[in-house]
């Protein structure tokens, strides 16, 4: 039964499947060419892709207005939600910025640096207003979640 649920998952998101394995394929391929690629790379490689990805399946799914009509309001996902997928992203990219850098303090400073640079920049693309207090949030979430494993890891110890 589990088998069956996941090809179905991998049916309905075959762009996340299909983009994450080619990214992966690719890393591998270039760590098997170049000596110095190594799995620290590999790792941001496939997570790159898999952004790339799931925007790419978000855009694809994402219902389009006809010419002339407003698009549907948009529902607002609840902060502990946004908190939760933040954080888990955080895990992540921690993890692997931890592993390139070989400093978790650096980890951290760079979760907390990259939304304050990158959200303006964002907004100043976009013409939309980028607010202080969301970006605090996002860095406070990107932080907890790398801090998450090893505060457990901590205290199981």
């Amino acid at each position: 039964m589990d088998d069956l649920i996941g090809l179905l998952a991998a049916l309905l998101f075959w762009r996340v499947v299909l983009a994450t394995v080619t990214g992966l394929s690719v890393a591998l391929l270039l760590a098997w060419v170049i000596p110095a690629f190594s799995g620290g790379l590999v790792a941001l490689v496939t997570l790159l892709s898999f952004a790339a990805c799931t925007v790419w399946h978000a855009a694809a799914t994402s219902p389009v207005s006809p010419a002339g009509t407003r698009p549907p309001e948009e529902k607002p996902v609840a902060r502990p939600i946004a908190f939760l997928g933040i954080a888990v992203m955080g895990a992540a990219w921690g993890s692997v910025s931890h592993y390139l850098t070989g400093s978790a303090l650096i980890a951290g400073l760079l979760l907390v640096a990259v939304p304050l640079v990158l959200g303006p920049a964002a907004g100043a693309l976009t013409r939309k207003p980028v607010y202080v207090s969301d970006l605090v949030f996002v860095s406070v979430a990107l932080v907890a979640g790398f801090l998450t494993p090893k505060l457990i890891t901590l205290a199981l110890t």
